[in-house]
Order: structure tokens, then sequence, then C-alpha cells
């Protein structure tokens, strides 16, 4: 009988074990963010995979070293970023003292310079690829390309020169109904 004893208790164990290990598994949860602050609001909730927007204080690294203030991924790291005063002036990629792209208050932007005297204020070389308009009117001033041309400078509409020039002609006339030089 005392085999039959201690198997029936082995048996026993056995079942009171499982049954405490189903009623334990269905109270564990994953973790949920809290519901509330916690006492005092000295601590910030830890990032996860909500939704809603999330705040963290200081650096963020992920898989990689970090240096101050840049942000790495899986080891590519970003430490340009576009900064902001409190007066509505941006600075874009300004690295070093280098300002690469400014816009202040007035509404004039800075390419080069953090400085701009006119609404679109560059320093250094301008490139366009298309036309450029200098007036409401939809008329071309300079167009570059295989086959430049030079329209319509002038002040006040008083004197022209207008300048074409192609690979099969070149002429430039002296004010609207002047003479064409060639």
């Amino acid at each position: 009988m005392e085999p039959q004893k201690h198997v029936l208790s082995s048996i026993a164990c056995v079942a009171v074990i499982g049954a405490l290990a189903f009623l334990f598994t269905t109270s564990v949860y994953a973790f949920t963010e809290p519901t509330q602050a916690p006492p005092g609001a000295n601590a910030s909730a830890p990032f996860n995979v909500s939704a809603n927007a999330q705040t963290k204080q200081g650096s963020i690294t992920v898989n990689s070293a970090v240096t101050v203030p840049t942000l790495c991924l899986a080891g590519a790291c970003r430490s340009l970023w576009p900064s902001f005063t409190g007066d509505d002036d941006w600075l874009f990629n300004s690295v070093g003292g280098v300002t690469h792209i400014y816009s202040g208050v007035s509404g004039s932007v800075g390419i080069g310079t953090n400085v701009p005297n006119y609404k679109l204020d560059v320093s250094g070389d301008i490139r366009a690829t298309g036309m450029i308009y200098a007036n409401a009117n939809n008329q071309r001033y300079f167009q570059g390309g295989n086959d430049a041309a030079l329209y319509d400078i002038n002040v006040a509409n008083t004197m022209g020169i207008y300048g074409v020039q192609d690979s099969a002609q070149g002429h430039i006339k002296l004010g609207s109904n002047g003479p064409t030089i060639s």
C-alpha cells in the first residue's frame, strides 16, 4: 500500500501545481502603460508602441553608441537638426557657424547667410535650370541653357536691352523699337 500512497501523493502534488500554474498564467499580462502619473510626477512613462505622442528627456540610443545631441538607429547617426528660437526664426543645418538655410521673422529667407536683407538672399552662386521671372508680368528676364537669352533689361520700361544668342543667330536690340546689332 505504501507505493500506491506515494503515487497518489505525487499525482496530487502535480495536479495542485498544474492548477496553480493555470490560475497564475491568466493574471500575467504584457506591460501596460500606467493610467496615472507617478506620485510627485517625478518619473516619465517608458516608450512603448502606443499611437499616443511620447516624450523622452535626454539622449536616445538604439543599438549603437551616441554622442549628444545625436540620434542613432542601428548605427546610422543623425546629428544635424533644424533649430528653432522663441521668435519663430529657424535654421537648418547650421554647423560650425556656417548657416545653410535661415528664415527670419521678417519673412526673408537666407541661403548661406543668417542675415537676409531681401526676400531671398543667397550668399554664393545660384544655379537655375528653368527661367527666372523678375516681375509679375510673366515675361522672361534671363534664360540659361544651350541657347542663352537676355530679355528686357530696363528701368521702368524707359529703355531696355534685349539680347538673344543661339547657335544659328545672335543679335541685341536696343530699346523696344531701337536698332538691332548683330
